[in-house]
Parts: C-alpha cells; sequence; structure tokens
C-alpha cells in the first residue's frame, strides 16, 4: 500500500512505494525528520509492526520487531525531542480487543518497555511538552 505525503505550501505530492500491506496512523516526528506509521509486512499475517520513512530519502525502516507482530497497534505518538514513540497494543491478554497496554520504543527500535500492565484497555498516549 502506498503512502502519499504533501509538501507545504507548494502542494507537491510524493507517493511513498511499499510493498507493506495496512499503513496505519502515519505521524511525523516533532523535527518534521521522520514519518512512524504500522503496517503488515507479512503478505499472510495480519499483524503489524512500526515503522519509520525518512522525510528526505523516504528510506522505510522497520522499528519494531515484535514475533508475531501486533494487532492494531497506535496511535503512535512522537516524544518531543523525536527519539521515542509511545504506542497501544495488546498486552498480555493479545487476543482480547479491550485490553491493550501503552508501549515505549526508541525510534531505533531499541529499548522497548511496556509502561502498563493492568487488564483494562489503555489508549490515547501523549507526552507532556519539554519547555
Amino acid at each position: 500500500m502506498d503512502l502519499h505525503i504533501m509538501s507545504y505550501p507548494d502542494l507537491t505530492l510524493q507517493t511513498l512505494n511499499t510493498s507493506l500491506r495496512r499503513t496505519n496512523f502515519p505521524r511525523w516526528s516533532p523535527d518534521g525528520k521522520n514519518l512512524a506509521f504500522t503496517a503488515v509486512p507479512d503478505p499472510i499475517s495480519l499483524e503489524s509492526q512500526i515503522f519509520i520513512a525518512d522525510s528526505t530519502t523516504f528510506e522505510i525502516t522497520q522499528v519494531t520487531h515484535i514475533e508475531g507482530g501486533m494487532t492494531n497497534p497506535g496511535p503512535l505518538t512522537w516524544s518531543p525531542d523525536s527519539q521515542r514513540i509511545v504506542f497501544a497494543a495488546p498486552g498480555q491478554y493479545r487476543f482480547i480487543p479491550a485490553n491493550r497496554d501503552l508501549y515505549s520504543i526508541r525510534t531505533d527500535g531499541t529499548d522497548l518497555v511496556r509502561l502498563t500492565t493492568r487488564s483494562a484497555d489503555e489508549t490515547g498516549p501523549d507526552w507532556t511538552p519539554v519547555d
């Protein structure tokens, strides 16, 4: 599936061709250098991973490598310094749709941290702005 990026103010449309399926939750980093999104990398699976596209080269890098993938991770939210992404994804009860926990990961794919472990659904993460 393709992602389409429109530049402003000239309104030039750039198409980012990918072999990925079900691209969702595109979100620009605060510094404007990267676009994070979720997608399904495996043509057989329905499970998603998180990817980043460089805004200059449009090179795509897979950030998460979670075995078995994640069911509908997102929405994605960048940290104010553009170094981490926080997102909601199924937790220990992964096949119960109403049980999503919050996770944080560095943009280089390291330091995946599970932030919550409740049996309730937790979504809509955000960061406190830095002064």
